[in-house]
């Protein structure tokens, strides 16, 4: 199973933001979990937003398995201790 990925204007500037190695590894984490690979995924609780956990980096994103559509919310780095607290 294969979803396609749409970026929101928000992630679209996290993105923009990172440093070219830590955008191609985001990259390809997350084409890698859209194919249908295994990932390091765990529902919010509370929220109907799910977080892919890239090493440092936390991927905040909503399935619409309906249309089989991953939407990227918000890419953001936590610090060691810290965790994930990114605005929608």
């Amino acid at each position: 199973m294969s979803w396609h990925v749409r970026f929101t204007s928000r992630a679209e500037r996290d993105l923009d933001r990172l440093t070219d190695s830590d955008r191609r590894l985001i990259l390809a984490a997350i084409s890698a979990f859209a194919a249908g690979g295994v990932a390091d995924v765990k529902k919010l609780r509370g929220q109907s937003l799910y977080r892919l956990r890239v090493g440092r980096w936390r991927v905040l994103y909503e399935l619409d398995a309906g249309e089989l559509r991953i939407a990227a919310y918000s890419i953001a780095k936590t610090r060691i201790g810290d965790s994930v607290a990114c605005a929608t």
